[in-house]
């Protein structure tokens, strides 16, 4: 997933919500997979992998 770069009035703490990108990760790795999140080129990209099923399911 990708966004534009949040304006800097628009970056003040969230008081409320999930557990934000340490939480993405913590159940992206619970699954065997992975999150990276950060600039790419001139978006912010958050980037979850994740493994697939075999065909035995």
């Amino acid at each position: 997933m990708t966004n534009p770069p949040a304006a800097p009035e628009d970056r003040e703490p969230r008081t409320t919500g999930g557990r934000g990108l340490r939480g993405s990760a913590e159940r992206a790795a619970l699954l065997g997979g992975s999150v990276e999140a950060g600039p790419h080129e001139d978006r912010w990209r958050l980037r979850a992998v994740l493994p697939l099923a075999g065909g035995d399911r």
